[in-house]
């Protein structure tokens, strides 16, 4: 299995800087504490995205070549079953959300 790096490339670069709750937070400490005592904040943020990225490369690289046999069945049935275990969990952590509010 090849991986297309450039792709990967891409994709982090796009979600590192696309809006989302640490680039929303980090902008309001911005304004709030300046910029030079919010890079530490923004260096961690980095960090950890970058941490992320790579355990998880690295996590389904090492499934790819451990368990080869999961990646020839994904395009038979695991599919499917991967989408719908994830939007259950999503749906599950929403509902558990909107309790947490009172809504």
């Amino acid at each position: 299995m090849e991986i297309d790096y450039v792709s990967v490339f891409i994709f982090a670069c796009v979600t590192t800087f696309t809006p989302g709750p640490n680039t929303i937070r980090g902008a309001i400490m911005g304004m709030q504490a300046g910029y030079k005592r919010s890079m530490p904040y923004f260096l961690g943020i980095a960090t950890g995205f970058f941490s992320i990225m790579l355990l998880c490369g690295i996590f389904v690289s090492l499934v790819a070549h451990i368990l080869p046999e999961i990646m020839q069945i994904s395009g038979s049935g695991l599919h499917p079953l991967s989408c719908l275990s994830g939007t259950a969990c999503r749906l599950y952590a929403l509902s558990k959300g909107l309790q947490v509010a009172g809504l």
